[in-house]
C-alpha cells in the first residue's frame, strides 16, 4: 500500500492493483471503493477484497526500534519561516520503542503515541508518528512543543545519516533533525 498526499492509496494484491480514496474511519486510516478495503493503524494493515481477508503487522525498522533521539533543529522549506532550534535540545526527546510506541519529551510536556516505519533502503523509508496524546502544560517561551505535536501527524519519511534522524514532513513542508542520544549506535 502506498498512500499519497491526495488522500488516496494504491494497493496491489496478486495481479490486481486498486487506487482507493480515503474514507472516514474511527481510528487509523481507511481506504475503500467497489468492495475493496484497506485499513491501517500503527504498524497493522488489514486488506479485504470480498474474496481474501488479510491482516499484517509490519515490524519497525531495526535501526530505529529501541533508539532515543534529541532535537537538533527544524528546517522549514519556506524561507520566511527558516530554521528553528531548541534553546535546550535535552528538552525535546523522542524514544522509539520496540513495541511500536513513541515517547516524547516536549519541553515541559510529555507525549506518547504509535509509530511505524517501513525501510525502502538501508538508511531510509516511510515513517509515521501518532496520533499523539500530549499533556497541555503551559511551557515558558520559547517552546516548540505545540509545533512538534501538530506536525507529527504529517511526518511521512525518514533518513538516517551520520548519527542523525531526518524526519520529513509531507509535501516538502520541512524536516525535523534529531541526533542519537546513545552514541554507541
Amino acid at each position: 500500500m502506498i498512500a499519497d498526499a491526495n488522500g488516496q492509496a494504491t494497493v496491489t494484491h496478486g495481479a490486481s492493483t486498486w487506487t482507493l480514496p480515503q474514507v472516514r474511519s474511527g481510528s487509523g486510516a481507511r481506504y475503500a471503493a467497489n468492495g475493496v478495503s484497506v485499513w491501517n493503524k500503527g504498524n497493522e494493515v488489514s486488506f479485504d477484497d470480498g474474496k481474501v481477508k488479510r491482516t499484517c503487522t509490519a515490524a519497525a525498522a531495526p535501526a530505529l526500534a529501541g533508539s532515543s533521539w534529541r532535537l537538533v533543529e527544524i528546517q522549514s522549506s519556506e524561507d520566511r519561516i527558516g530554521t528553528a532550534r531548541p534553546d535546550d535540545p535535552a528538552k525535546y526527546t523522542l524514544a522509539l520503542g520496540v513495541d511500536g510506541r513513541a515517547v516524547l519529551r516536549l519541553n515541559c510536556n510529555r507525549g506518547t503515541g504509535p509509530w511505524s516505519s517501513t525501510p525502502t533502503g538501508t538508511d531510509s523509508g516511510s515513517f509515521s508518528l501518532g496520533p499523539l496524546a500530549v499533556t497541555k502544560a503551559l511551557c515558558p517561551p520559547p517552546s516548540l512543543d505545540d509545533r512538534i505535536a501538530r506536525d507529527s501527524q504529517y511526518i511521512r519519511s525518514y533518513l538516517l545519516r551520520n548519527g542523525r534522524l531526518y524526519l520529513n514532513l509531507m509535501a516538502d513542508a520541512g524536516t525535523y533533525i534529531w541526533e542519537i542520544v546513545d552514541s554507541s549506535r
